[in-house]
C-alpha cells in the first residue's frame, strides 16, 4: 500500500496511519501525493486535489481555499463536518479521526500524571510552561505510551486530544498560534466528538467513542 503522510518532521500524530495500517496487516510504504493510492490522518487534503486513491480520515487545514474534487476517490472517512463541507465526494463518508484507534496499538494504563503533549514545533514553550508535569517527546518512539499510561493530558496539537480520547483521558487544549489553519481542525474534530475548546478540560462521551472507533475501523472492511 501507498501511502502518503506528512513526513517533513519525525511526528507522532503523522505517522499512526502507517503505525495503524501495518496494526491492521496492510503492508504500508510512504509515497508522494501523486504517487499515493491511501491518504490518511492530518490535515493534508490540499495536495491531493483529484486524487483517485483512497481517503481515510483525513481533513482540511483551513477554511479559505476552494473545495477539494475528490469525486473519483474512495472517500471512507474524513476528519468532521467542517472538512466534509469544503470536499466534493465525501458525502456518503464517515465522519472520525483515524487516531481514536490508537488504543488499538497500546492498552491505557493510567498512572495519574498530567502528560504534555505539544505541537513538533510547540515543544521548548509547552516543556517551560508546564515543568512539573511529564513532558511528551512527540518525535521519541515512546510517544504513544506515555501518553496512555496519563492521567490528563494537556496538548497544543490537535492529535494530542485525539490520542487522550482514544485513552478517554481528560485532556485540555492548549493554543498555540504557531498551528496550521489556527483552530480550525480543532473546530472541524469538535463537530465529531461534541467539544474543543482552549483551556477547557473535557472528555468525550465513552459511549460516543467507542461508535466512532467502530465506524472508522469498519470503513478498512470497505
Amino acid at each position: 500500500m501507498r501511502l502518503y503522510w506528512w513526513d517533513t518532521a519525525h511526528n507522532l500524530g503523522d505517522e499512526l496511519t502507517a503505525m495503524l495500517l501495518s496494526h491492521y496487516g496492510h503492508e504500508v510504504e510512504w509515497a508522494p501525493p501523486a504517487m499515493a493510492d491511501w491518504v490518511g490522518i492530518g490535515s493534508v487534503l490540499c495536495r491531493f486535489d483529484g486524487f483517485t486513491g483512497t481517503v481515510w480520515g483525513t481533513g482540511r487545514s483551513a477554511n479559505h481555499r476552494a473545495p477539494i474534487d475528490l469525486t473519483r476517490a474512495d472517500v471512507r472517512a474524513l476528519r468532521g463536518v467542517l472538512t466534509r463541507r469544503l470536499v466534493k465526494g465525501g458525502e456518503a463518508a464517515v465522519l472520525g479521526d483515524p487516531g481514536l484507534l490508537a488504543s488499538d496499538l497500546v492498552t491505557p494504563d493510567p498512572q495519574g500524571y498530567t502528560a504534555i503533549v505539544p505541537h513538533w514545533d510547540d515543544q521548548d514553550r509547552m516543556r517551560a510552561a508546564h515543568p512539573d508535569d511529564v513532558f511528551v517527546d512527540v518525535t521519541a518512539d515512546d510517544a504513544l505510551e506515555v501518553i496512555a499510561r496519563a492521567g490528563r493530558v494537556i496538548s497544543s496539537s490537535l492529535h494530542g486530544l485525539v490520542l487522550a480520547d482514544s485513552f478517554e483521558i481528560p485532556r485540555m487544549w492548549e493554543r498555540f498560534d504557531g498551528v496550521q489553519g489556527g483552530g480550525f481542525k480543532f473546530a472541524d474534530y469538535a463537530t465529531v466528538v461534541g467539544r474543543c475548546e482552549p483551556d477547557e478540560w473535557f472528555r468525550p462521551n465513552p459511549a460516543l467513542i467507542h461508535t466512532l472507533k467502530t465506524e472508522v475501523r469498519g470503513c478498512l472492511a470497505a
